[in-house]
């Protein structure tokens, strides 16, 4: 047996942001909904929201939180809090955690804002974006170009119904470029983009002629002469009909007629395509990614936890039978990939607003290249988490002398020696071939140690160590 010793230096800083909890109310009329919110707010609470699905108030913890409710709440759940090591501390807590997670304040240090740059945004609706407060600015400097809804073309521009999604794609033009008047919290890093919008899905239904649409609103953007699109809807199961129902064997790459147009725009038409990668992670039928983020050259965006940076559960995952990676990329979000992707089409606008001649696809191999993982890709990930510094270093022409990655060759455990890192998660990738993982393990390190055994059929494992990439070469 073969034991390699790993030595990384490393320090802890911890962080906490504010707690928050969400309040269960017991099943039953909305009597009770409305006594649990009277005195919860009489308890000094500040009630943030009220969710119909889960019949749930939250709440900040600046309140007693064991009013007399007697029976009345079924439970309290603290919100997750995100703790983070050296690496992942809040440097600016202006800045949303996706932005924080990319070292976004590398490009607002620069000025870099997205002026100039031609946005696209093809989603399920608008909804309202003109009296959104996270968008204002763009509306008070005349940023919006273009809007087409080419589902309902006689319905006005931001109109639509929310109980039926239609301002998904406001949440999602937050990521690119938005900011909160009041908190001061910039969201997206393309402030000073111009946008051309284009709804093309509805949320009442799914039907096949959505992609339809989807094609049609790329060949209009490509007219305007747009060159960045960010997408953040896709397609595979859950149609009205079911048997329209794509099988995992469809996202090849070319089987789909929306995936073909989608290659054709990065290909013939020096389109950057950004898509989102899909939430069927937790889907035991499906799980690849979905058309047309199957496409080679788009730039598919998975998501990620934020201060270990796993794969999060609904995340989709690249198809094994794909000779190239897929997901590209990943970054954090709460709520699926619609909200990762956009991050990253921000990121591609400051790139390009630097170089304006450079192309699509070196945009999208400029972002590639500074993924954590990008000397160990895999199908959970891609490439990993995007780095804004390592961005403007490689369009400087500034060295990277970082030793980053390392391999070594084990038989059958790894035992690591970490120093200064204690009761801190790794995220470990196990992979029965270069590409495609296993399973994921998240690892606590205890007394600034920790051992990996083999697991039944890994051929490699990547281990993730703050900036640090060991990989894992297991023998037989």
């Amino acid at each position: 047996m073969r034991l390699v010793f790993l030595s990384i230096l490393m320090q802890v800083n911890t962080c906490f942001a504010q707690q928050k909890y969400w309040v269960y109310v017991n099943s039953g009329d909305l009597r009770n909904k409305t006594i649990v919110e009277e005195v919860l707010k009489n308890a000094g609470c500040e009630i943030i929201s009220y969710s119909t699905w889960l019949n749930s108030f939250s709440v900040t913890s600046n309140c007693d939180l064991t009013p007399p409710l007697t029976n009345l709440i079924d439970s309290i759940r603290p919100v997750a809090v995100y703790k983070q090591n050296k690496l992942h501390s809040r440097v600016n807590e202006k800045l949303a955690f996706a932005l924080e997670q990319i070292n976004a304040q590398a490009i607002i240090q620069r000025g870099l804002t997205g002026i100039g740059v031609k946005i696209g945004i093809i989603d399920g609706g608008f909804l309202e974006a003109d009296k959104d407060p996270r968008l204002a600015h763009l509306f008070e400097n005349n940023q919006i170009k273009a809007y087409r809804d080419f589902v309902t073309p006689a319905l006005g521009p931001y109109e639509g119904s929310k109980h039926y999604g239609d301002n998904h794609g406001n949440q999602v033009w937050h990521m690119i470029a938005g900011k909160d008047p009041e908190t001061e919290v910039q969201f997206g890093v393309a402030t000073e983009a111009n946008f051309y919008l284009a709804r093309t899905d509805d949320g009442r239904t799914d039907f096949r002629a959505e992609e339809d649409y989807l094609v049609a609103a790329l060949e209009w953007m490509d007219s305007l002469g747009v060159k960045l699109v960010n997408i953040s809807i896709g397609y595979s199961i859950g149609f009205e009909n079911p048997m329209e129902n794509y099988k995992p064997k469809d996202m090849d790459g070319q089987s789909v007629a929306l995936t073909r147009a989608a290659q054709i725009a990065a290909t013939d038409k020096g389109m950057l395509l950004v898509a989102a990668g899909g939430n069927d992670g937790n889907n035991e039928y499906f799980q690849v990614v979905s058309t047309p983020a199957d496409a080679k050259d788009v730039l598919t965006v998975g998501a990620t936890g934020y201060k270990t940076w796993q794969k999060v559960k609904y995340s989709s995952i690249g198809a094994e039978f794909l000779n190239y990676v897929k997901p590209d990329v990943s970054c954090f979000s709460s709520q699926g990939t619609s909200f990762s992707a956009p991050v990253i089409t921000g990121l591609a606008a400051v790139i390009w607003e630097k170089e304006p001649k450079l192309t699509n696809l070196e945009v999208k191999d400029l972002i590639v290249r500074s993924g954590h993982l990008f000397n160990s890709p895999n199908n959970y990930l891609g490439y990993g988490v995007p780095d804004a510094t390592q961005i403007i270093r490689q369009m400087d022409n500034e060295p990277d002398t970082a030793d980053s990655y390392k391999e070594v060759e084990s038989r059958k455990n790894v035992k690591l020696n970490i120093a200064d890192l204690n009761n801190e998660r790794v995220v470990i990738f196990h992979k029965k071939d270069q590409i495609n993982v296993l399973q994921q393990q998240i690892e606590k390190v205890t007394n600034s140690k920790m051992r990996l055994i083999k697991p039944p059929g890994a051929v490699r494992s990547t281990v993730v160590l703050d900036e640090k990439i060991l990989e894992i070469l297991w023998k037989d």
